[in-house]
């Protein structure tokens, strides 16, 4: 079955204007068919067309192709590094924060502790057998605050 040049084009991913240039250096013994103004091409000299076409794509294609293929493995490296690191990170961050947690607990039982030893020292000062000069203070700073406050 005939196809037209546009249809091999487009079949092939190709220009027109491509198609036409391996129809000017195709043997003499393949010929195309006119239909008006319609250029028709034949299964032989589709097959020709196909053939050139491939040749000269194949290469290109594989050296694109193992190009593609090892920078999909690069990148494959790449994020396979990335993940190591951001799992060493976030161990780092947890080992971190446990510490942190640590020296807090120890930080509040330190200052229970020194909060216990404040009430030691002043229990002893809400004693009632407090000395007689705290006594004397404690009633003259009274006396003085009465003072001031009635005059």
């Amino acid at each position: 079955m005939d196809i037209t040049i546009k249809e091999l084009a487009e079949e092939l991913d190709l220009t027109k204007q491509a198609i036409r240039q391996h129809l000017k250096t195709m043997p003499s013994n393949l010929q195309t068919k006119k239909d008006g103004n319609t250029i028709l091409l034949p299964p032989e000299v589709v097959a020709y067309i196909i053939e050139r076409t491939h040749k000269k794509r194949k290469p290109q294609d594989d050296t694109s192709t193992k190009a593609l293929i090892q920078q999909i493995t690069e990148k494959d490296r790449q994020i396979q590094r990335l993940q190591q690191l951001l799992d060493q990170q976030q161990k780092l961050t947890l080992q971190s924060n446990n510490r942190a947690e640590q020296l807090e607990k120890e930080l509040k039982k330190i200052e229970l502790h020194e909060s216990e030893d404040v009430s030691e020292v002043i229990l002893p000062l809400k004693n009632p057998k407090m000395s007689q000069k705290r006594k004397n203070r404690a009633s003259g700073a009274n006396y003085s605050v009465h003072a001031k406050m009635s005059v």
